[in-house]
């Protein structure tokens, strides 16, 4: 894949997770990949000063329409679905995003737009009438609950859908993967362990244990250990990036770029990982993260975003994402009965090293060196 798309993918991730960081004291998760693919969406109608802004914004410049053919390559590739003959059940990635433009005076989609919309795999764009909207809150549900398979059944309700005076457009991103792990861990191996919520304080939360062959990186220079467990997802895993001490969460946060940027893949070593099972249904209003990722402009009447609808004077008025992670034995979802072989080796084995997770920490979905799905955990009971 090109390796400049691929920067400009780490760096909005980054800043999108610094953003929504700084707003959540607890436990969060989002996919800033999806929101990253929305923006460059609504960047290819923009024109002028709003599109050049954006192109920054986005870190793609004047390659915003390039962008997007990346973009629809790559979702088809996360999208696709696995079957796992072991576990008789399938790894998967549920993603999509819905537009709608509100019609004010017979509003209509500009054909470029309409195309560039309609050639995308997992992107619908409507022109609503607001006269109800208990219906199209209702529509909206329907559809969420159709592309998780009943997993998001309520991301839309009356109030997201108020009226403006203006053409305007609302968002809504919803992202739930269900995959199990490369090495499964055992419910009866599941037992209550300290966990350090700071450097003085720890609770008792249920934590999952496993033989597993893991990369293991030390970030020395940022006080961090990386570790990278595989899904049995082709190309998936979930990096967890935890630091030295449970107060520095924030040190690390602030170094997350340069952390990212220097992790490479090893081959892997044979560890016992102790790992919390988490559970994270995160609804956001974005609005405020993305003004000061600085798309400010965006929610203003002077948005130049003529290319979408005839009217120059469209606005974005809002958007939102649902994003739903649930860390168990078997992986990111429930599924059948988990066993493994973590007591089955012969007299001459070695006890592997241990690695447990007991500080808060930032996770990462990863599908190669790709960020999906991002957010941190600082207690996993919450």
């Amino acid at each position: 894949m090109d390796l400049q798309f691929l920067k400009s993918i780490r760096s909005f991730t980054v800043d999108f997770y610094k953003t929504l960081s700084g707003q959540e004291s607890k436990n969060f998760v989002c996919s800033p990949l999806c929101i990253h693919f929305a923006m460059a969406l609504i960047g290819s109608g923009a024109k002028g000063k709003t599109r050049k802004d954006m192109g920054i914004s986005l870190y793609f410049n004047d390659a915003i329409d390039g962008a997007i053919v990346k973009f629809n390559r790559l979702f088809h590739e996360l999208t696709v679905t696995n079957f796992n003959i072991y576990d008789n059940c399938c790894e998967q990635l549920y993603l999509a995003n819905r537009i709608y433009i509100q019609n004010v005076k017979n509003t209509e989609i500009v054909d470029g737009f309409k195309n560039t919309i309609n050639s995308q795999l997992h992107v619908r764009c409507d022109v609503i009438d607001l006269h109800d909207r208990e219906e199209v809150a209702r529509v909206t549900n329907v559809w969420c609950t159709k592309k998780t398979d009943g997993k998001i059944n309520n991301i839309a309700s009356s109030k997201h859908f108020e009226k403006t005076s203006l053409p305007s457009i609302i968002i809504f991103s919803i992202v739930i993967p269900k995959f199990t792990w490369e090495y499964p861990f055992e419910e009866q191996n599941t037992k209550l362990l300290p966990f350090f919520i700071d450097d003085s304080r720890s609770i008792d939360v249920p934590t999952m244990k496993a033989k597993v062959r893991i990369d293991l990186t030390y970030a020395k220079t940022h006080n961090a250990e990386l570790v990278n467990i595989p899904y049995n997802a082709n190309g998936f895993s979930m990096l967890i990036i935890m630091p030295y001490k449970a107060s520095e969460l924030s040190i690390v946060e602030n170094e997350l770029d340069k952390i990212i940027s220097n992790f490479t893949r090893r081959e892997g070593a044979t560890y016992v990982l102790l790992l919390p099972k988490f559970k994270i249904d995160q609804k956001l209003d974005l609005e405020i993260s993305l003004k000061e990722l600085g798309l400010y402009n965006l929610f203003l009447e002077k948005a130049n975003l003529s290319g979408i609808t005839c009217e120059k004077s469209v606005v974005l008025n809002s958007i939102f994402q649902n994003c739903f992670v649930n860390i168990v034995e078997a992986g990111s979802e429930p599924s059948s009965t988990v066993f493994s072989n973590l007591n089955s080796e012969t007299s001459h084995y070695v006890s592997p090293q241990e690695f447990h997770v007991n500080k808060p920490f930032i996770f990462m979905i990863m599908y190669h060196d790709i960020s999906v799905i991002v957010g941190k955990v600082i207690n996993p009971l919450y």
